[in-house]
């Protein structure tokens, strides 16, 4: 009995002390290219491989693809005390309209490669699960009076597989393969979630060919960017 009253009361003091630590932003990349020059530039301090930490925000290196953002952004929420959630990254541009380094602000978020239409269900949409479409909270961003152009778009498209098969209806969008991901886990744990993007190719076979000889271009621009928005925050 006393060990489980003891077992009670350290749980007790470690939520009495995580609820009163201060609140921080969950940053979300999925490659170390992206965040070239920012862990230096906001004095980042190394808490393992893939999460630094400063005075205003948790910066975590989820890795590609979905599994890995899902686990990442949890593992975030789980252990520090998150005000909301930032990610931003490289995406194909679907709308060929893009210019190379746009910067995006998409205003919804959705899967392009989970597919049950057969059963009856709507493209992105999981059984069981009647929200699929997020939005991205864009009020974040207008909060921050940031001074960068942006382009619009009205989705985020999320797969594993980065060109989607099918843009019937979803042309209007950009492809990331974390997104959906990072904004379902966001979702289930009440996080507001802001996506901020920058178009490095079009989102084709071809595209993806290119975006490889722009990457150091691509890099450059995100960087001059991405350290505006993050001083913001």
């Amino acid at each position: 009995m006393l060990k489980f009253i003891t077992c009670i009361f350290l749980i007790a003091i470690s939520v009495m002390c995580f609820a009163n630590t201060k609140s921080k932003v969950l940053i979300c990349v999925a490659m170390p290219e992206e965040c070239e020059g920012i862990i230096e530039e906001f004095n980042y301090n190394k808490i393992s491989d893939n999460i630094f930490e400063n005075e205003k925000s948790i910066l975590i290196i989820t890795g590609i693809g979905k599994v890995n953002a899902a686990l990442w952004t949890q593992y975030g929420i789980d252990h520090y005390n998150i005000s909301y959630i930032f990610n931003y990254g490289f995406v194909g541009d679907n709308t060929k309209k893009l210019k190379l380094n746009d910067i995006i602000l998409p205003e919804k978020v959705m899967q392009h490669d989970f597919n049950m239409q057969q059963e009856g269900y709507v493209l992105g949409q999981v059984q069981g699960q009647d929200k699929y479409i997020f939005k991205n909270n864009t009020d974040l961003y207008y909060k921050l009076k940031l001074h960068i152009p942006i382009k619009k778009v009205e989705y985020l498209l999320t797969g594993d597989r980065f060109v989607p098969e099918d843009l019937r209806g979803i042309e209007n969008s950009v492809s990331d393969m974390e997104g959906y991901a990072i904004a379902r886990v966001a979702y289930n744990a009440k996080k507001p979630v802001l996506f901020i993007k920058f178009n490095s190719n079009d989102c084709s076979f071809e595209g993806v060919k290119e975006y490889e000889k722009d990457f150091d271009n691509c890099k450059k621009e995100l960087f001059k960017n991405v350290k505006q928005i993050i001083a913001a925050l």
